[in-house]
């Protein structure tokens, strides 16, 4: 979120890297109050991947300037988004909580 709010904030004119700079400050923005946590965190792991399989690079300043933190962003947004919103979330306040009840299998039947 910080890394796409700088960028918008440095530049006066729109450019083709606005779009995915409001991207990230929208996803980082959902993830930290747990608003549609899934969809937050996909939108992070995209636009992370997506500025480091970019052709050019991002403007000084560059937070995730490093392979290896862009990489650990990406691995952190889907962990978050895979696991769901925590206690302190907008979504648990929305949704309510969700329980994953998972059934006994049947032993071996006797044939």
């Amino acid at each position: 979120m910080v890394q796409g709010w700088q960028y918008l904030a440095d530049h006066d004119t729109l450019t083709r890297l606005s779009f995915p700079a409001g991207l990230t400050v929208a996803g980082g923005l959902s993830l930290v109050v747990g608003f549609l946590t899934p969809i937050g965190a996909a939108t992070i792991v995209l636009t992370a991947l997506g500025s480091e399989l970019a052709w050019s690079r991002a403007p000084i300043g560059d937070l995730l300037h490093a392979s290896a933190a862009v990489t650990y962003l990406a691995v952190v947004a889907a962990a978050v988004g895979l696991l769901g919103p925590g206690w302190f979330s907008l979504d648990r306040l929305i949704f309510g909580r969700r329980e994953i009840i998972i059934p006994r299998s049947p032993g071996p039947t006797k044939g």
